[in-house]
């Protein structure tokens, strides 16, 4: 008798033996499953890796420069097309005030070599220092570089003076400034502020004050008593 063909998905292995490959429904689905899980954790370990791929330890995050979004609102969008980014890795797509093509300082003036606060392209702001933009910004009467103490270039950006040479008695100690306020050892201390080691006053509780009698006092213009 002729025996019937096995057409089953089959193979014969050493001694005789069959191997039969059968993939159910439920181990195909758990297969996949198991796929899925292991992409994503290979997901979620790249966007933990340290950004630029350096051991810094921080999580990977998309900058300014690189995340899709006109952030400076130029209508640009990140390094390749905002003029703002310079590498993918920057950090803000904001462009230098006096290289922006804006007058952002509103004197009718726009960038370096238009605007005279640009002293460079570089230049963060277009805003002209406060010892050349013809204000009196410390309020003691007097305007910018050659008129007010205070500045030593037209570039300075502040018309303030240091504490200790304004005329003015700011510890309100009824002394004021170098040579008449024992707190200014020279007239260019910013602050005349009596210091813990020269106030007279027992600051640390240890019954005893200021330099020369306390222990914790190296020099009489040391900010603390204590040891």
């Amino acid at each position: 008798m002729a025996r019937k063909q096995d057409d089953s998905s089959s193979d014969v292995g050493p001694g005789g033996s069959r191997r039969f490959y059968e993939f159910s429904t439920t181990r195909r689905g758990v297969l996949i499953g198991i796929i899925v899980v292991l992409a994503a954790i290979a997901a979620l370990l790249t966007a933990t890796q340290p950004f630029g791929g350096e051991g810094n330890g921080g999580a990977r995050t998309a900058t300014a420069c690189s995340d899709g979004r006109d952030n400076d609102d130029d209508g640009k969008t990140d390094f390749g097309r905002d003029p703002g980014c310079s590498s993918a890795a920057e950090r803000t797509e904001m462009e230098a005030s006096c290289s922006d093509g804006r007058d952002n300082d509103e004197d009718g003036k726009t960038d370096f070599g238009r605007d005279p606060g640009c002293s460079s392209a570089a230049d963060p702001t277009e805003d002209k220092p406060a010892c050349s933009d013809g204000r009196d910004n410390d309020g003691d009467g007097k305007t910018d570089f050659g008129r007010d103490p205070g500045c030593s270039s037209a570039a300075d950006r502040t018309e303030m003076e240091a504490s200790c040479s304004d005329g003015r008695d700011n510890d309100e100690d009824g002394k004021t400034d170098f040579g008449r306020d024992p707190d200014c050892l020279s007239p260019d201390d910013w602050i005349e502020k009596e210091v813990a080691c020269s106030d007279g006053r027992d600051n640390d509780e240890d019954g005893k004050t200021d330099f020369g009698r306390d222990p914790g006092c190296s020099t009489a213009i040391d900010a603390t008593e204590q040891q």
